[in-house]
């Protein structure tokens, strides 16, 4: 078969943009014994920006290679990085509001799943870059309940096509309420093109066999003007996933922004609690692109996940040297803000586990999180990172402004007294 993208392609990307991309390498066991070098590519900062910079940018969020015995090359598209309405120019509602809607399904709140059929034929499931998570774990025991999903799956790679799922469950519960655990088919890949394939473009075979899909709502809402003014009254769905002008955007309505905190009154917190579990982009989306509330939040993410990547790359560099022990690290790095997840991951180092820049992102993340539950761990979070609050922000922002406005008008002022001084012969200084 051959794919729309190859892994130097993909690799490309990571190499072109190592501190907002990665990839992640393990070997895994197949359920006959087989065993299969992996590559699973995903990004570690949302930001429009960065998925601008190269035109398969989009692709890092899951996508994965195996390559077996002889060399051969399977590759295995996931969902698409894709944003919100007015989230950036490119997705901006004057731009799409007349172009034509293809489809429109409700966005399920779950978690993403990616069903693999291996060379040796045997069926895995695997989140972006993870074949061990609960939510792994979970699917397969609803497959074995459920035999004609595995069925489904395969008469869909059968036609060309790679199936993407939503795993829901009232124990995998993120902020919309579900009373049944399932594995909702969202969307379907093309192998050899990229194309993406809506559910309703295979409902003769998701009919055969009864697989769930989000609910279509084209009908009700079939243009972009009507999706957005019905996600300001419409509750109980995260939003809705559209088709137009040949992309995909995502519009949230308001009911699920303010279950996820957009009604929190500390900026600085909330806006660092969001960019720490990847909510930044949903928010972004809902503000006014001149406003100090987005200026505020862009400010709060690159401080964040610059200092994130830094950090990473740090604890890559410290672990990268073999013979050090617990209590030389522990002396030398104590006051550093990354010492708690450097330390959580000696136990990996002490293994001889090679300990990865996405390892190591993940682990600051988690231990950040962590510190923001407490107010001694939020403020020396904020004051070693040097996050200002949201008031001193704008107060900056305006003094820098003030200060512009100011040297642009003894420009013009030093610029017009130089052309009177030199019309009259005299040198000006």
């Amino acid at each position: 078969m051959s794919y729309f993208v190859s892994k130097e392609i993909l690799d490309e990307v990571v190499s072109m943009m190592p501190q907002e991309f990665y990839v992640k390498k393990e070997t895994i066991t197949s359920p006959k014994g087989n065993k299969y070098t992996v590559y699973m590519y995903d990004y570690q900062s949302g930001f429009p920006k960065y998925f601008e910079r190269h035109p398969y940018a989009r692709e890092l969020r899951g996508i994965t290679v195996i390559i077996d015995d002889s060399g051969r090359e399977y590759i295995y598209p996931a969902v698409p990085k894709f944003f919100n309405i007015d989230q950036y120019e490119k997705t901006s509602y004057d731009i799409l509001k007349d172009k034509p809607v293809h489809g429109v399904f409700v966005k399920e709140d779950g978690s993403m799943l990616m069903p693999l059929i291996l060379p040796d034929d045997s069926l895995v499931f695997k989140t972006k870059v993870n074949f061990r998570a609960k939510q792994v774990q979970r699917a397969m025991e609803y497959i074995r309940k459920h035999p004609e999903y595995e069925e489904f799956i395969r008469e869909v790679y059968e036609k060309g096509y790679m199936p993407l799922f939503e795993f829901v469950s009232p124990i995998n519960r993120l902020t919309v309420p579900y009373n049944t655990e399932d594995l909702i088919f969202i969307m379907a890949r093309d192998f050899c093109t990229g194309h993406i394939v809506a559910p309703s473009q295979l409902w003769d075979i998701t009919s055969k066999y009864d697989i769930k899909t989000p609910a279509d709502e084209l009908s009700k809402y079939p243009d972009i003007p009507s999706l957005v003014a019905a996600a300001k009254t419409v509750e109980g769905i995260e939003g809705w996933v559209v088709y137009v002008d040949g992309k995909l955007v995502k519009v949230k309505t308001d009911w699920y922004l303010n279950k996820a905190g957009v009604k929190q009154q500390d900026k600085r917190l909330q806006f660092t609690k969001w960019v720490l579990n990847d909510k930044a982009d949903d928010f972004l989306s809902k503000m006014q692109k001149d406003s100090d509330t987005y200026r505020y939040l862009i400010y709060v993410g690159e401080v964040l996940t610059n200092a994130l990547s830094a950090m990473a790359n740090q604890i890559v560099k410290i672990y990268s040297e073999p013979g050090k022990t617990r209590k030389e690290i522990a002396i030398q790095y104590r006051n550093e803000l990354f010492f708690e997840p450097l330390m959580r991951l000696y136990v990996l180092y002490e293994k001889g586990e090679p300990i990865t820049v996405e390892k190591a992102y993940k682990t600051i993340k988690q231990s950040w999180q962590r510190m923001l539950k407490k107010e001694k761990g939020r403020n020396k979070l904020f004051t070693q990172l040097n996050i200002l609050p949201y008031e001193e922000f704008i107060l900056k922002q305006q003094k820098q402004e003030e200060d512009k406005i100011v040297n642009e008008t003894l420009q013009r002022v030093n610029s017009s007294a130089e052309k009177k001084y030199n019309n009259k012969g005299l040198k000006f200084r």
